[in-house]
C-alpha cells in the first residue's frame, strides 16, 4: 500500500488548506460521524477537561473513523491542488479558450490593457470630481437646511411669543369683562338699596315732622352724635400727642446715649493723653537721674534738680487727674450698667 493511499499514514501529506463540511461519503453508506472542527465549542470536548466526563470521551474507533474522514478530505483536496497547479504549468494541455488567450499577441493585450487603465483612470477621476463636488453641493444643502431650520425655529418661538401674548390679553380682557359685568350688577343694586333708604328716609323726615316728640329726640340724637364725634377727633388728637412724646423720648434717649458715647471717647483721650505724658515724663525723669549720675556742679546741678523737681509736681499732677478720670469712668460704666 502506498504511503498517499495509508489514511494514517502523515508524512506523505501536504499542508493541509481546510476542511470540508457535508461530504458525502458513498462507501460508508453517506455516514459522516466527523464534525465542523472549525465550529467546534468547548462543551464538545469536556471530558479534556474535567475528569468526571471522561465516560463521555470518544471511543478509539471513533477517533479512528474521524481520522480516516479527515484524511480523505485532505487528499482529495491536494489532488484538486495538484491538478490545478498542472493545468497552470502547462497551459498546453489546459482548455482551448486559455490557448487562445495564451496565443493573442502580447502587444495588442498590453495595449488594450492600457487603454481600459487609462479609461479606468479618467473614470476614476471623474469619479473623483462628481464625489467632490456632490460632497460640496451636501454640504452647502445641510448648511442651507440648517440656516433654514435656525430661522424656522426663530419665527416659531417669535409666533408662540406673539401667541402666548394674545392669548394672556384675550384671558385678561376676559377677566375685565366679567369684573366688569360684576361691578356693574353691584352698583346698580347699590343704586336701588340707596333709593329705597332714600324714600325711607323721607318717609320718616315726613312723620318725624308731624311728631314734636320725635322732632326733639331726633334734635338730641344729633347733639349725641356730634359729642361723639369730638371725643373721636379727642382720642385721634391724644394717639398724635402720644406719637410724638414716644418720638421725642426716643430722640432724648439718642441724644443721652450720644453725649454719653462722645463723653465716654473724651475720657479715653483724656485717659491716653494723661497716660502719654506720664511716660513722657518718666522717660524723662530716667534721664534726670542719668544726669545727676555723673555729679554735675554748679548751674548745671542747680538746673537738673530744678527740672527734677518740676517732674515730680508734674507727675504728682498727672497722676492724680488720671485718678480723678478713672474714678469718673468707673461711675459712667457704674450708671450705664
Amino acid at each position: 500500500m502506498d504511503d498517499n493511499d495509508d489514511p494514517f499514514m502523515r508524512t506523505a501529506q501536504k499542508t493541509q488548506t481546510g476542511f470540508r463540511v457535508n461530504v458525502n461519503f458513498a462507501h460508508r453508506g453517506k455516514k459522516d460521524n466527523t464534525k465542523d472542527y472549525q465550529s467546534i465549542s468547548l462543551t464538545d470536548v469536556m471530558w479534556l477537561v474535567n475528569a468526571h466526563d471522561v465516560t463521555n470521551a470518544p471511543t478509539e474507533e471513533l477517533m479512528r473513523e474521524k481520522t480516516a474522514n479527515l484524511e480523505e478530505q485532505i487528499k482529495e483536496a491536494t489532488l484538486r491542488s495538484k491538478s490545478l497547479e498542472k493545468d497552470l504549468r502547462y497551459p498546453e494541455a489546459g482548455s482551448p479558450m486559455l490557448l487562445e488567450h495564451l496565443k493573442a499577441p502580447r502587444g495588442v493585450l498590453v495595449a488594450q490593457y492600457k487603454k481600459i487603465q487609462a479609461e479606468n483612470e479618467t473614470v476614476q477621476a471623474s469619479v473623483s470630481e462628481h464625489r467632490v463636488k456632490v460632497e460640496a453641493l451636501r454640504k452647502e444643502a445641510t448648511e442651507k437646511d440648517m440656516l433654514a431650520n435656525e430661522e424656522q425655529r426663530a419665527l416659531n418661538a417669535e409666533t408662540a411669543a406673539q401667541n402666548q401674548a394674545l392669548e394672556e390679553k384675550a384671558k385678561a380682557l376676559a377677566t375685565a369683562r366679567m369684573r366688569y359685568k360684576r361691578d356693574n350688577k353691584q352698583l346698580a343694586a347699590a343704586v336701588e338699596d340707596a333709593k329705597k333708604r332714600l324714600e325711607q328716609h323721607k318717609a320718616q323726615a315726613n312723620v318725624d315732622s308731624q311728631d314734636p316728640v320725635a322732632k326733639d329726640l331726633k334734635t338730641e340724637m344729633e347733639r349725641v352724635r356730634q359729642l361723639h364725634a369730638k371725643l373721636e377727633a379727642v382720642r385721634q388728637h391724644r394717639l398724635v400727642v402720644e406719637e410724638e412724646s414716644k418720638a421725642l423720648f426716643n430722640q432724648v434717649v439718642e441724644k443721652k446715649a450720644d453725649l454719653k458715647f462722645k463723653s465716654k471717647q473724651k475720657m479715653e483721650t483724656a485717659l491716653s493723653e494723661v497716660d502719654a505724658k506720664i511716660k513722657a515724663l518718666k522717660e524723662e525723669q530716667a534721664a534726670v537721674s542719668k544726669s545727676l549720675a555723673q555729679k554735675p556742679e554748679g548751674d548745671a546741678l542747680r538746673k537738673i534738680n530744678a527740672r527734677r523737681n518740676d517732674i515730680r509736681s508734674e507727675l504728682g499732677a498727672l497722676k492724680e487727674r488720671r485718678t480723678m478720670l478713672l474714678a469718673e469712668k468707673r461711675k459712667q460704666e457704674g450708671v450705664e450698667l
